[in-house]
C-alpha cells in the first residue's frame, strides 16, 4: 500500500492566501494576453468579436460586436455592447514569487 504524505500541512492561512493570489494574477494575466478584459461594473470577461471592427471609436468608449464568458454555460456569448474604457480592468503586473 502506497502511503501519501500530506501536502502543505503546515503552510498559514496567509501563505495559501498569497498562493491564490499568485495564481489568480497568473490567470488574469493569460486572459489579458488573449484579448480578454475583465469589466469592472459588469463584473465579468469581454472581448471584442475577431474581424469585427468597432462601429464608433471615441478616445474614452467604443460601440460594437463583444464577446462576454457565460460562466454557468462556459461559452461566449456575442452581444453588441458600448465599452468604456475606464470601465476596463487595468493591466495586471506579475509579481515575482519568493522561494520559501
Amino acid at each position: 500500500m502506497e502511503v501519501v504524505s500530506p501536502c502543505h500541512v503546515n503552510k498559514s492561512l496567509s501563505d495559501h492566501v498569497r498562493d491564490l493570489s499568485s495564481h489568480t494574477s497568473f490567470v488574469f494575466s493569460l486572459r489579458y494576453a488573449r484579448d480578454w478584459r475583465y469589466h469592472k461594473d459588469e463584473r465579468l470577461w469581454l472581448t471584442r468579436a475577431p474581424g469585427v471592427e468597432p462601429q464608433l471609436k471615441t478616445s474614452s468608449y467604443e460601440r460594437g460586436t463583444y464577446y462576454f464568458f457565460d460562466c454557468s454555460s462556459w461559452r461566449k456569448v456575442a452581444k453588441e455592447f458600448l465599452l468604456e474604457y475606464d470601465k476596463l480592468e487595468d493591466k495586471p503586473t506579475l509579481q515575482p514569487v519568493s522561494a520559501q
